[in-house]
């Protein structure tokens, strides 16, 4: 978010403040009123010591890490806006105000993200469906206010206009007022320079200058710019940065693509930084794959809000019964397990500070051996020939898929670059085909590319609704995913590779699905129960009953893809999640730590 909002004062002339009538009147006012002022003033923000703590939220009403960035905290420091997954249905934003004990949910907020607050703290903007929205935190309805909904960062400005990072057809800067209308795009990316989008804007306190990221394809070559809302060409600021999170005590605040939080001076009249950056904060895990996710927000006032612990849990077997028996001792950041085709492998992703990569576990040796070293791994799964298929970001493209041994001796294959954001990608059992969920303008759409002639995409479902989570069936003639075409989340096959044929499988909400080897049964998330779906596929796939299997299953959750899988015997694989692991900490007072820094 953006800086502290100024308070403009009235200017007063020299000459009057002379006059002695009005020294006189000054010199009783402030001898009448001096003890009221005194017990009625606030202390300084600079004088109050630092605040931080962990904010409390019951088992059933725990936060997650939504994107780009896992809460929102209020100008004042006074509310802290979050995503929940409730035990049934789609995931909500919750507010908390910090003298309170419990949140509370704000209606029409269904799988809502990039949560942010007007100036005054009484809005909250966010995005879903393809939209801008807001809603005033009085239990009022939301009200559109654009299509949008690039997840690329918003600011809500002074002039309450509503500045969005690219999306849709613009990759530059657009703005809009916040009462409504159509977003307008401001900035151009100058490509002769490497320029590919503006993102993450962040409003001065002026309401007339933006600071915001220059994205150049990696996060290692962005760089922070600087444009004003009357026209005027954008400058790069010369400091390389993957998203500014603030402007404090005309300071630049931002965040560096090694999670290191900076600041610098900003000389606005200049268009220049002036002095050198600094650390601020300890650094913060970075999504590396995206442009700019990250697990920090600063409001305005200087409140900030950081996450730790995101995704962490245990690889797990899940017994109907409702027992669980470890695969590997420890907790670590795993996501998107799968077992080999022989069943005698795991594949698994690991996110970890210093990058997400592929590990293979052997389940008769014992052994986990890392097999990739891109350090941006997306998703990951096993071919039928007993290969691993992942998606990662490209060297020399925004996603790259890619083919390799299991033992990771031998280079690995390139089958596919993309020049966008496509986190989950997978190979048709026949291996003829390449599907990956991909986001293109304000959407996630399924696109399929034939590996006979590689880079020639053709869109399988392309709407105005988000589909992800692609899940081929055993014979590779149906496809499932998650899909919000009806405003909720839900679970649906479609035919392959024509998706003509579509049958709707869960009715309560539903994510992450994944078949069962012997073709009789879908499973997917419903909440936070497992849900197994009974089908036929001869002749035509067809639901013929729903049975819970789990009623709750404390595993990480999952948007792209599944954080579990069926191994050829049957037995469910999972990542059961620590309890106490991910966990909000808030900061209401942070500006007083950030000046004691900046002063030194």
């Amino acid at each position: 978010m953006s800086s502290a909002r100024s308070t403009a004062t009235a200017p007063v002339s020299r000459s009057r403040l002379r006059d002695p009538v009005v020294i006189g009147l000054a010199v009783v006012s402030v001898a009448a009123l001096a003890g009221l002022a005194l017990s009625l003033r606030p202390a300084p923000v600079t004088n109050a010591p630092p605040i931080r703590f962990v904010m409390y939220a019951p088992d059933s009403l725990r936060p997650f890490e939504n994107y780009p960035w896992p809460a929102a905290i209020s100008p004042d420091g006074g509310t802290i806006v979050y995503s929940v997954q409730p035990a049934a249905g789609d995931a909500m934003l919750y507010a908390l105000r910090t003298n309170q004990l419990e949140g509370r949910p704000i209606p029409g907020t269904a799988n809502a993200f990039q949560a942010l607050f007007s100036p005054d703290g009484e809005w909250v903007a966010f995005e879903v469906n393809g939209a801008e929205r807001k809603v005033r935190l009085d239990g009022s309805a939301p009200v559109k206010i654009a299509d949008g909904g690039g997840s690329n960062g918003a600011d809500w400005t002074i002039n309450d206009e509503l500045v969005v990072g690219a999306t849709a057809a613009m990759n530059g800067l657009a703005r809009v007022s916040t009462a409504g209308g159509r977003l307008a795009q401001f900035t151009s990316p100058d490509s002769a320079a490497g320029e590919r989008q503006h993102v993450w804007p962040v409003a001065l306190p002026d309401g007339k200058h933006v600071v915001f990221t220059i994205w150049k394809g990696t996060l290692a070559s962005s760089q922070l710019g600087l444009v004003s809302l009357d026209g005027s060409a954008h400058v790069s600021l010369g400091v390389e940065g993957i998203r500014p999170l603030a402007v404090l005590d005309g300071h630049v605040v931002y965040l560096q693509a090694d999670g290191a939080v900076m600041a610098v001076r900003l000389d606005v009249g200049g268009k220049r930084l002036a002095g050198s950056p600094i650390p601020v904060h300890d650094p913060v895990p970075v999504y590396a794959p995206a442009n700019g996710n990250s697990s920090i927000f600063i409001s305005r006032g200087g409140a900030l809000v950081t996450a730790r612990g995101s995704g962490s849990g245990v690889l797990t077997w899940l017994g109907r019964d409702g027992r669980t028996r470890r695969v590997l001792p420890t907790s670590r950041p795993f996501f998107n397990p799968s077992v080999s085709p022989d069943g005698r492998r795991i594949a698994v992703a690991i996110s970890e500070p210093q990058g997400a990569d592929v590990w293979v576990y052997d389940l008769q040796l014992g052994t986990l051996s890392r097999v990739t070293h891109t350090g941006t791994v997306t998703s990951v799964h096993w071919s039928s020939d007993g290969k691993l298929v992942y998606a990662a970001r490209g060297d020399r493209s925004r996603t790259a898929v890619w083919r390799q041994d299991a033992s990771g001796a031998t280079a690995a294959e390139r089958l596919l670059d993309l020049e966008h954001l496509a986190p989950a990608a997978l190979m048709s059992p026949d291996g003829k085909w390449l599907v990956v969920a991909m986001y293109r303008e304000t959407t996630w759409d399924l696109y399929r590319f034939p590996l006979d002639s590689a880079g020639v995409e053709r869109p399988y479902l392309a709407t105005r609704a988000n589909e992800v989570g692609p899940a081929f069936s055993p014979d590779g003639r149906w496809l499932a995913m998650a899909s919000d075409e009806s405003g909720r989340t839900e679970v649906y096959v479609r035919s392959f590779p024509d998706p003509s044929s579509r049958i709707q499988v869960s009715v309560d909400g539903g994510v992450e699905p994944f078949w069962s080897r012997d073709r009789s049964r879908l499973y997917y998330r419903s909440g936070q129960a497992l849900m197994a779906a009974r089908i036929t596929m001869s002749p035509t796939f067809a639901v013929t009953g729903r049975d819970t299997v789990l009623r709750s299953i404390p595993t990480v959750g999952s948007f792209f893809v599944a954080n579990m899988a069926e191994a050829p015997d049957g037995r469910i694989l999972g990542i059961v999640s620590d309890r106490d692991d991910f966990q909000l900490i808030v900061s209401p007072n942070w500006i007083s730590e950030f000046r004691q820094r900046i002063a030194k």
